[in-house]
């Protein structure tokens, strides 16, 4: 459907089940707990934990452990809605989905303190404005500490949307988009090899610093059209257009997708 485009069938963005399905989107052997309780008028607030084996993260097909347990607040009166989660994501030998082997091994999980907001509001019947925000914290625990040092690094998502619905014909939506995925914005990995001895004896050590921040950020305009075609069977025509494909400079992608979902 058109949630492969990042808009789900609703028309809205796609709502990510849990923050880690930014860098690890399939999983199994998902377990989800959720509680909230009634603040005051139209406020929710509560807690949440999940577990999930993450598979095929990057180009590696093996499976990973993933965390993730944190609270939430929510504010919806119909016309306006604000969803805050703030949390920590555990991670088994990976960071951000990258998988780290030989001297780089990972010494603990690594865990990524993160807030999540997204709002929307609706402008008039049918015209509705959102947009999200993601940051994510890392502290990286690596095995080897004489070669590479403990780093943090600084991770960020962001988008927003303009949603028509019902206002060409009933039943019809439009919905425009434009974001840039999940990146890792700041960090920094500091490396120490051996180059020598002095005179005397002594270790020649020279010191290597690696930004691990994207310097070509992979962002994503894209336009969905949805309309009923039969009962329970909508159609939809998605085109996209992403620029710095994968944070590559100069890789420019375009999308045009045609099909069906069905609804019952």
């Amino acid at each position: 459907g058109p949630s492969s485009a990042g808009v789900s069938s609703s028309g809205q963005p796609a709502a990510a089940p849990s923050v880690w399905a930014s860098f690890a989107p399939q999983a199994r052997n998902v377990v989800r707990m959720e509680t909230g309780w009634s603040l005051a008028s139209h406020v929710v607030a509560g807690a949440y934990a999940s577990s999930a084996k993450a598979m095929h993260a990057t180009r590696r097909a093996e499976g990973y452990r993933i965390r993730d347990f944190g609270t939430h607040a929510h504010f919806d009166d119909g016309v306006s809605a604000v969803h805050m989660r703030i949390g920590q994501v555990h991670e088994n030998g990976r960071f951000l989905g990258s998988k780290s082997e030989g001297a780089y091994a990972l010494n603990r999980p690594t865990r990524s303190n993160y807030l999540h907001v997204s709002a929307r509001r609706q402008l008039r019947p049918g015209l509705t404005v959102g947009a999200n925000l993601m940051r994510l914290r890392s502290h990286v625990d690596f095995r080897h500490n004489a070669f590479v040092a403990d780093t943090q690094l600084t991770a960020q998502s962001a988008g927003a949307y303009l949603s028509l619905a019902d206002m060409i014909r009933p039943g019809h939506r439009l919905t425009l988009h434009h974001g840039a995925p999940l990146a890792v914005t700041s960090g920094t990995i500091r490396q120490t090899s051996v180059a020598g001895y002095t005179d005397d004896g002594v270790y020649r050590t020279d010191s290597t610093d690696v930004a691990l921040g994207v310097t070509a950020r992979h962002r994503m305009t894209q336009i969905v059209y949805q309309a009923p075609l039969a009962k329970h069977i909508h159609g939809f025509a998605a085109l996209a257009r992403h620029d710095n494909w994968s944070h590559r400079r100069g890789l420019d992608n375009n999308l045009l997708m045609l099909g069906l979902t069905m609804k019952r």
